[in-house]
Order: C-alpha cells, then structure tokens, then sequence
C-alpha cells in the first residue's frame, strides 16, 4: 500500500503536535505494516497521483488542508483526515483579551463570540467564525472516506462546529513512546513543570498567577518562545524567587529529566487535543494538572484517573488551578494504574488503529 501523508506546509520547520504525531505515525506504520509513506511537499506533488490513498493531517491550517484534498480527488485517490481540532474560540478569546491588557473572564466570553460571529458575517474576519470556512470545512469532512480523530470528544466538537452528523470516523489515540517517556525508581521530585510553547492558549500566565498563591512550590516553565510580549508577561507575574524560565525548545533527553525532577506537570491550556506534554508527563511519573472537559478530552484519556493522578482545572480561574495543583501535589496514588492507562496511548496502537481504516478505505 501507497500513502501520501499531506500536512501545513511550513510542518518541517515549525514543528508542533501535528507534525510529531504525523511522522511517528508514519514511522509505527512502516515498522508493522506492508506500507509505504511519502511526506507531500505540496499539492502538486506527483506522488498523489501514484498512491492508492492520501492522509491529510490538521484541520486548523484549513487552506492547504483543502489543496491536498482537491489534489486527491482530481487524482481520483480516496482521502482520510486526522482532524486534529478543538474549539479555538477560548484560544482566540483570551489572545484579544490578554493582547489588549485585560484579563480574560468566562463570562465575558459569550459577548465576544457574538460579536465574532457578526463580524464574521459581515466581513468573512474573524476567518474561524465565518459561515464559508465552516461550510469549507463541513464539504472537506464530508468527502473524506473516513475521518481519524484524536478522541469521540474531538468528533463530536467537529460536527458541532460545521452544523451536521459526519460520515465515518474512528477515533485514534494520540500517543508517546513508552522507551523516551518513563519513570525513574527512588527519584526525587519536586515542584511543578509547565512543558509547552510560550502562547496566550498555553496558559502560562494563568498558572504563573496560581502559583502565587502556593508560596511552598517552585515552578519550572520550558518552551520555545513564540510570543515575546507574553513571555515577558508570564515573567513579570510569576514568583521571580521560585520560578525557572527556559524559554527554548528542548531536546527529548533534557525533557525527560524535566519530567523525572518534577512533581506535578501543569497544563491548563484553553485548547488540547489532549495534549501530549500531560501523556508525556503522566509516563514520566508526574501528576498531571490538565484543562477540563470544555478544552481537553478528559474523559477519552484520562477517565480512570481523574482525582487521583490527573486533576482537571477551569483555566479562567487561577485560584481554581492553585486548588487543582495543590491536589497533585499532595497526591500519593500508586502508578499501576497510570502504567495500565498509557499501554492504550502508545505509537503502535495508533499505528493498528490507522492502518485498520487504510484497509477499510482501500477501492475495492
């Protein structure tokens, strides 16, 4: 089998979570299966027209998502889509509000997506509201011969945004290697590690407000800086005598010991799919603070966990990720669970799950 793997066009150098779960997708595939995988370089890559299917990856740069899907039909080759996509409102919220100055309030939230969504309309900006992009994105799901995303939670966040049941799916998991991401026996740990890109949805600054109010832990926030100006907000509210910025992307070894060192992994984001820092965390032996259901699929990844090593927040309110932190770090839960949890989310279960639906989708 021949499969053209299709993502963002600038995913070779700015990499993220859809890049990373693309190419280890790619390589737990080619490890098991009978199946070669060609990375497209462009729509006009004349790969397409040899392969027997085309996976798209990532609804979120929609544009170049619709490029590869009208290059693959034009070939005739069926296409799937792992969708990769949560509510972006809350991301988009809190990036107008904290770029301004002000503080993002939940119940402000509804005025700006009424506001949004009329703009949209009279405007086609912001793009995310518009009715053309929601329809765009409804015709490229509808079309696909089967969609992948990353839980049911993802799914169901998808037909609610383009207004109708979608065709076939089948939810795969996203995945760590349990080789890289692992625990250390008698290793001592302390504090809390915030593990993600310095950007307004990543919620550093949330978290540096709720550790103000928990004078007994240090924070350690690690990431490639994206944003400048947020990154020197995050630093002017974090506790300057307990608090360590590395403000670069890091290699994995590095960030192993990151996980190893630490307590408690913080991800209180406004949107995760669900965030592979908090898998990575999880099977590095941390307790996970992560974003509740509204902003993350707890309960697809996280279920048997919840309360005794995950502990879900409300992003909005600091004093809420204060409580959720203290939590994770009083927990002393035992690991066997979290060990029996992480065997569904690794790279060859994703691999089964993905190359069951290239079979499924193959012209018979």
């Amino acid at each position: 089998m021949k499969v053209v793997y299709a993502n963002r066009s600038d995913w070779r150098f700015r990499p993220g979570g859809d890049s990373v779960q693309m190419e280890r997708t790619a390589e737990a595939i080619i490890r098991a299966f009978d199946c070669e995988i060609h990375f497209a370089e462009s729509p006009t890559d004349p790969a397409i027209a040899a392969c027997d299917l085309v996976h798209i990856f990532n609804t979120q740069t929609l544009e170049n998502s619709l490029e590869y899907a009208q290059a693959a039909k034009t070939a005739g080759k069926p296409y799937l889509v792992s969708t990769i996509h949560w509510d972006l409102s809350h991301a988009m919220f809190v990036e107008f509000m904290q770029s301004r100055g002000w503080t993002p309030r939940a119940s402000l939230k509804p005025g700006f997506d009424v506001a949004m969504g009329l703009a949209a309309r009279l405007s086609g900006r912001p793009r995310y509201y518009s009715p053309s992009r929601k329809r765009d994105m409804r015709n490229l799901l509808l079309d696909a011969a089967c969609l992948l995303p990353n839980s049911d939670e993802e799914l169901s966040l998808m037909e609610q945004y383009v207004g109708c049941k979608l065709g076939r799916s089948v939810s795969v998991v996203n995945a760590i290697d349990p080789g890289q991401f692992h625990s250390l026996p008698g290793e001592t740990r302390e504090g809390c590690l915030v593990a993600a890109r310095f950007l307004p949805v990543k919620n550093q600054l949330g978290v540096a407000r709720a550790m103000q109010l928990i004078p007994e832990a240090n924070l350690t926030m690690v990431g490639g800086c994206v944003d400048r100006g947020y990154l020197e907000a995050v630093q002017r509210e974090s506790p300057a005598d307990r608090t360590t910025v590395i403000a670069e992307d890091q290699d994995q070894a590095k960030l192993v010991g990151l996980y190893q060192s630490h307590k408690v992994h913080v991800l209180a984001s406004f949107r995760e799919s669900p965030g592979l820092s908090s898998l990575e965390g999880l099977a590095c032996g941390c307790r996970v603070v992560v974003a509740q259901e509204a902003y993350c699929p707890v309960s697809f990844y996280f279920k048997d966990l919840v309360g005794t090593s995950v502990f879900p927040c409300d992003p909005y309110d600091p004093k809420d990720i204060a409580r959720a932190i203290r939590q994770a770090l009083e927990s002393t839960a035992p690991g066997e669970p979290v060990e029996a949890a992480l065997k569904k989310f690794t790279w060859a279960e994703a691999a089964k799950q993905t190359y069951s639906a290239y079979v499924d989708c193959l012209p018979k």
